[in-house]
């Protein structure tokens, strides 16, 4: 759960109240075990998100441990696809695609996600191409990638 105030006074009425009412409650009674106080000002991480103040307003990003988990896993994809026929990449490639997909949905509160995925979407961009004029593949749409996909794991 997070809290936004203004002022210290103002945060921990909040904090009596969320008590109060967690304490209260009829599949409860529950309580905080945790509790972070901390400026925005500052930068936080909160449920894989990077909240942090600036002019004045909220900028929301993914965190950096996210962001690295990303980069590691895309590194991986490029190695791996490198060692694969032209058919392992078509299928690589829409993977990597889904996954950018599922995690640009995950992060969609943020600020501006386009920064972090743009230019995953440019390297997938170029590997399609290159896929294509390297083996006159034509890229097919994600349904039948998926019943490839489906027909390499029987």
């Amino acid at each position: 759960i997070l809290l936004v105030a203004e002022s210290q006074k103002e945060l921990f009425g909040k904090v009596k109240a969320l008590r109060a009412k967690l304490k209260a409650d009829p599949c409860g009674p529950f309580y905080i075990e945790s509790l972070f106080i901390g400026e925005a000002k500052q930068g936080f991480d909160f449920l894989g998100f990077h909240l942090e103040q600036k002019k004045g307003e909220i900028n929301i990003r993914p965190s950096d441990k996210n962001l690295g988990r990303l980069k590691i896993r895309f590194d991986r994809f490029l190695r791996e696809y490198r060692a694969e026929s032209p058919m392992e990449r078509l299928l690589s490639v829409s993977r990597i695609e889904k996954k950018i997909r599922q995690w640009t949905a995950t992060f969609s509160q943020s600020t501006d996600i386009s920064i972090f995925v743009q230019p995953l979407k440019d390297k997938i961009g170029g590997l399609k191409k290159e896929l294509q004029a390297e083996n006159s593949v034509a890229l097919v749409n994600n349904s039948l990638v998926d019943e490839l996909e489906t027909a390499a794991a029987q």
